[in-house]
């Protein structure tokens, strides 16, 4: 039996073993290539000679063959050819990973792509055999496109499971086969987004249009092009919600997410498919990951070309039914393609009550028309040009008018590819959130999910990724400890893993403490692992952004920029921003069109008791109090 892998630098086994040098000698080995790949693995001699011998004489070519087949038929057993006065051909056992690529290359990508170790015969070449390098390099560019095809299809499902990392992977084999593959490029700016480096990505789109333009001489990728423009577009999109310790180490794995993201990807592709408005709702205990299952739903959306709008609300939006809409007309619905489409009294309402609205859309009055149904209108022209996702982070927080006025929206906008996502603790959630969820999947297409606590093996798999070069005994501790410290909620293991690798020495002593076990519920206080990694990161910022946390962390939910400096008497307006933008990047604040909030709750409890002496916490109060 020979075995041969091909799909990277060639390697040939017999019964098992090494194959004997012989067998491995170029012309040998080409010989054997020149059979496997012909139709019906069958060659007459005459074509084997013009591939192999062609600078030989006919006598000479003609024995150089015969010698060649006698040393493969001394290897591979006398009935693995079939050979006559004018032909041969390859009857012999075969196992070929190509063969079995193939086999696979439909039905299981990520199989298919297991095999893939470079380009087909990578670095195999014949000298003086010109005919036969330029028949092994067309062979190489059939397997070429197959190979990267695999590698983009495997990548995608790699995405859909919440794995960025190994789609990154995917991509960047996928570039090992050709560093100019346009598809392979976008793989990797999809990968890098999905990782949460948006820097990364923008800065990889932009060295690969400059080498599509130069290698390929395309003047405008436009696929490329547009994802970078989307990308570009997503600044106040809502940060990581598992890391919010900065700066992160590494971005924690999706961990027991798989299934639950996979439902919500099918039933947004089944409305964008059917053209036709659907509800996903996640539903889960404060810091379980429901914000990182909106901002995964989110990147995906937006590397699929949808366009996307993410707003999250707060307490203060309970009491205006309008603040929704205000907030979501807010959130960059303005900038979205097709807008202007809209009807022009929806525009002009907008412009009349948003000033980024105004400075877009210089409308000098008209119509006016009510505020939900204006947004429902703008929705419309939006999701006319492309399919629209809305994600409300917390909707339970919303006016429950707000809430029920979303139905109504959704109902009015039939035929339209579009999907609102919201997130809400069911714990906390009134009738107008209960209703939302009853409809979802029922009334209106769509999913719900829940997010449960993570299980004991889920955070050994954060630990794993987190410290893969610490022994096993070390790794288990940690992992006991991080499951004791957060009862399963994502926010809390993540943030507690970030500090420990930042130094943070948990308690030695007696563990878990007297009276409690590892499956203990959360108590009400926040874990003392939570405090002292929040105070660690907290230590390491700038004293101006703590400054503005502090502030940050007394004032109502979301907090102007102007606001934050007046209080935190930062009068620098351009060093103000500089550091709000640090603890936006870092996942401290989150922000959108109407101000900054903490995305974790536990982190701006923590701030607000922990963070600041009594002196200043009066002060700042103070300050607040006079304006």
């Amino acid at each position: 039996m020979i075995s041969a892998r091909l799909l990277g630098t060639p390697s040939v086994q017999v019964d098992g073993a090494a194959a004997p040098t012989e067998l491995l000698w170029r012309k040998n080995l080409a010989l054997c290539l020149s059979l496997w790949f012909a139709p019906e693995r069958r060659r007459s001699r005459d074509q084997l000679i013009g591939l192999l011998w062609a600078d030989k004489t006919e006598s000479a070519a003609r024995h150089s063959l015969n010698e060649a087949l006698r040393t493969i038929r001394r290897v591979a057993g006398d009935e693995a050819l079939d050979s006559s006065a004018t032909s041969v051909a390859w009857v012999g056992a075969l196992e070929l990973d190509t063969d079995t690529f193939e086999s696979l290359e439909r039905r299981d990508a990520d199989a298919a792509a297991s095999l893939i170790t470079g380009p087909f015969c990578d670095g195999f070449a014949v000298a003086g055999a010109p005919d036969f390098d330029a028949w092994l390099s067309q062979e190489r560019d059939r397997w070429r496109h197959h190979l990267i095809a695999v590698l983009a299809r495997a990548g995608r499902l790699a995405e859909d499971r919440g794995d960025a990392a190994g789609a990154l992977r995917h991509a960047e084999r996928a570039l090992a086969i050709d560093a100019n593959d346009e598809v392979a490029l976008r793989g990797v700016v999809r990968a890098l987004w999905l990782c949460g480096d948006r820097a990364g990505a923008l800065q990889a789109g932009e060295r690969a249009v400059g080498r599509l333009k130069d290698e390929l001489g395309l003047e405008s990728p436009t696929a490329m092009l547009a994802l970078l423009a989307d990308i570009s577009r997503t600044r106040n999109a809502l940060p990581p919600a598992e890391a919010k310790l900065p700066p992160p180490v590494r971005r924690a794995p999706l961990v027991a997410r798989r299934d639950q993201l996979e439902r919500l990807l099918a039933a947004w592709r089944d409305a964008i498919k059917a053209s036709q408005p659907a509800v996903l709702v996640v539903a889960g205990r404060s810091g379980s990951g429901r914000s990182r299952m909106i901002e995964e739903m989110l990147a995906r959306a937006t590397i699929d070309g949808a366009a996307t709008v993410a707003m999250r609300a707060t307490a203060g939006d309970s009491t205006d039914p309008d603040a929704a809409w205000l907030a979501l007309g807010a959130a960059g619905l303005d900038k979205l393609r097709g807008i202007a489409a809209a009807a022009p009294a929806a525009v002009a309402t907008l412009v009349a009550r948003l000033p980024a609205w105004a400075e877009r859309f210089p409308v000098a009055g008209g119509a006016m028309m009510p505020l939900r149904d204006a947004l429902g209108e703008v929705v419309r022209a939006a999701a006319s040009e492309r399919p629209l996702l809305i994600a409300i982070d917390d909707v339970v927080c919303l006016h429950p008018d707000a809430v029920s006025g979303l139905v109504v929206m959704l109902r009015n906008l039939a035929a339209m590819p579009i999907a609102l996502l919201v997130t809400l603790d069911p714990a906390t959630a009134g009738n107008a959130a209960n209703d939302l969820i009853s409809r979802a999947g029922r009334d209106i297409p769509g999913a719900v999910i829940t997010l449960d606590a993570l299980v004991r093996a889920d955070i050994d798999a954060l630990v794993a990724t987190a410290v893969p070069d610490w022994t096993p005994t070390d790794r288990d501790r940690l992992g006991r400890r991080l499951y004791s410290e957060s009862a399963g909620m994502p926010l809390i293991a993540t943030a507690v893993l970030d500090a420990v690798l930042r130094g943070l020495s948990l308690d030695t002593g007696a563990w878990p403490a007297a009276g409690h076990t590892t499956d203990a519920s959360l108590p009400a206080e926040e874990p003392a692992g939570l405090v002292a990694a929040t105070r660690l990161a907290f230590r390491q910022l700038d004293p101006g952004a703590r400054q503005l946390l502090q502030v940050a962390s007394l004032l109502p939910e979301p907090a102007p920029a102007e606001r934050l400096g007046s209080v935190a008497m930062i009068a620098n307006i351009a060093r103000r921003d500089e550091l709000l933008d640090l603890l936006e990047a870092d996942g401290w604040l989150a922000a959108d069109a109407r101000g900054y909030s903490f995305p974790a709750g536990a982190i701006r409890r923590i701030v607000a008791r922990e963070m600041m002496t009594p002196g200043q916490r009066r002060r700042i109060e103070e300050r607040i109090a006079a304006g």
